[in-house]
This record gives structure tokens, C-alpha cells and sequence, in this order.
């Protein structure tokens, strides 16, 4: 069974809120629960972005490199 904070949290979530809650209890018993120190690169450049990431506070910022210089 998931956390209750959790299933809150994901529960007051702008895009998975509207979401039958067994599908947000199946997210939060099948996911993992991580957090990012400010700064830290979640997924490097290069890598594949293999994994769903639901940020549920603070900020993220997306870099692309487009190759057009």
C-alpha cells in the first residue's frame, strides 16, 4: 500500500489529480520516490530519457542542444 502523503500529493497534482485513484495508487506502489538536490541533472546529455519522471515541487529546467551553430 503507498504512502498516504504520497497518494495526497499525487491526488492534488495539476496533470494526474483527475486520474481514477487506483491508477495514482498503482503509480505510487510501482514508482520510486527521489529527490534532486538543485543543480543535479536528472537525465545527462546523450542518455536516454527511459523512465516517467511527475515532479511534484520545485523547478525544472530543459535544456535542448538543436545543432544549429
Amino acid at each position: 500500500m503507498a504512502d498516504a502523503t504520497l497518494l495526497e500529493r499525487l491526488a492534488r497534482h495539476r496533470a494526474l489529480g483527475s486520474a481514477p485513484a487506483s491508477e495514482r495508487e498503482w503509480l505510487a506502489d510501482h514508482g520510486v520516490l527521489r529527490t534532486f538536490a538543485a543543480g543535479e541533472v536528472v537525465v545527462p546529455k546523450g542518455a536516454r530519457v527511459t523512465n516517467l519522471h511527475v515532479y511534484l515541487s520545485g523547478h525544472l529546467a530543459v535544456r535542448v542542444d538543436r545543432g544549429a551553430g
